[in-house]
């Protein structure tokens, strides 16, 4: 079980981006947070800003916990949008990038975009 009464950390690529002040996210919703002043929160923060959502993950003793943000409120809190007990964004955009070598294209986009 994790522990509510200590910031539990969450990181963005394996670098520390911030502690959420309160409950962890356990399903989609809005969780008070604090940031990191670091590489990491310098990174999730831009990655987020140009993607529109970002995936994170924080640890525990049952394992290692994925939700997606999808946007930061000015109160320091976070939108999160999805919550797994795995990767979420980086399988599929590894799956994208495969397809896009095997097609030698961007497979999103439809022949009518092209």
């Amino acid at each position: 079980m994790i522990s509510r009464c200590a910031p539990v950390g969450f990181t963005f690529h394996g670098l520390p981006a911030g502690a959420f002040v309160g409950d962890v996210p356990l399903q989609p919703g809005e969780y008070p947070c604090e940031a990191y002043r670091g590489a990491g929160h310098f990174e999730f923060v831009n990655y987020l800003e140009e993607h529109g959502r970002a995936e994170c993950a924080f640890e525990s003793s049952d394992g290692t916990t994925y939700f997606v943000v999808s946007q930061i409120h000015p109160s320091h809190r976070l939108q999160v949008s999805a919550v797994s007990q795995t990767p979420i964004l980086s399988d599929f955009a590894e799956r994208m990038k495969l397809k896009e070598r095997l097609f030698g294209r961007d497979p999103a986009k439809s022949d009518s975009q092209e």
